[in-house]
């Protein structure tokens, strides 16, 4: 009886353990997720930069046809060109940030899927053990059963015979 008290006790800090695991794993994914998104964003935020950017540049040019060149606007062309490739720049380094942090979270899933995987083994464990304590307890009632019931029957022969 202290044995199964004993296992049910156990069992019951494992399950809450279980459940901890299952709510790390949960916000260890959404995390995830959530980065991915971010990094889907980036890119996404690079490829409009990007056609803006050379839109920009086609309307400065279509502009600049059929006029004398001069200097300040060569050197205004070249400025928006810079601005826009500083901009491009600071945007791929977000991106990279990103990518950084989804392989973060990446590895924290990972981590977190290998505690609930655990977790469940543990937990498996102990209710293989609890099967086998019953079956054990079974078998030692049976067997208590049958003593009391052997130790029943000795006297009534004994009765008999002396009859």
């Amino acid at each position: 009886m202290k044995d199964a008290r004993f296992i049910a006790g156990t069992r019951s800090i494992r399950e809450a353990r279980l459940r901890r695991a299952e709510e790390v794993a949960s916000r260890s994914h959404a995390a995830h997720k959530e980065a991915e998104r971010l990094v889907a964003d980036a890119a996404r935020a690079i490829e409009s930069h990007l056609e803006r950017a050379a839109a920009a540049e086609r309307i400065a040019m279509d502009a600049m046809i059929g006029q004398k060149l001069s200097v300040a606007s060569m050197q205004d062309l070249e400025n928006r060109y810079l601005a826009a490739q500083f901009e491009a720049a600071r945007l791929a380094e977000a991106k990279d940030a990103a990518e950084q942090r989804v392989h973060a979270r990446w590895l924290e899933l990972a981590e977190a899927k290998d505690k609930l995987r655990r977790a469940r083994l543990v937990l498996e464990k102990i209710d293989a053990l609890a099967t086998k304590v019953a079956e054990r307890g079974a078998i030692r009632e049976a067997a208590l059963v049958e003593l009391m019931a052997e130790e029943d029957y000795k006297p009534a022969e004994r009765l008999a015979d002396s009859c």
